[in-house]
């Protein structure tokens, strides 16, 4: 059985945007309703200059943060 990571969050900036990007407060991928889907985060990105996306899980495993610079 594979473990998978529990309720997920995102970031953008610092500001927790899971709600706005999914309709829920965090993803659980095992529960159907909670499935991963594309999302577009550019309406959430505001103007240029260096920005910075995490996603988040309740235990830290598989944790990942990034920054990009939009011109």
């Amino acid at each position: 059985m594979a473990n998978y990571p529990i309720m997920i969050t995102v970031s953008i900036d610092g500001k927790d945007v899971t709600q706005s990007l999914f309709g829920v407060q965090s993803i659980t991928p095992t529960d159907l309703q909670n499935t991963f889907k594309d999302i577009d985060i550019t309406p959430l990105i505001k103007g240029p200059g260096t920005h910075s996306i995490a996603v988040y899980t309740v235990s830290g495993a598989g944790q990942v943060e990034t920054r990009i610079e939009v011109r």
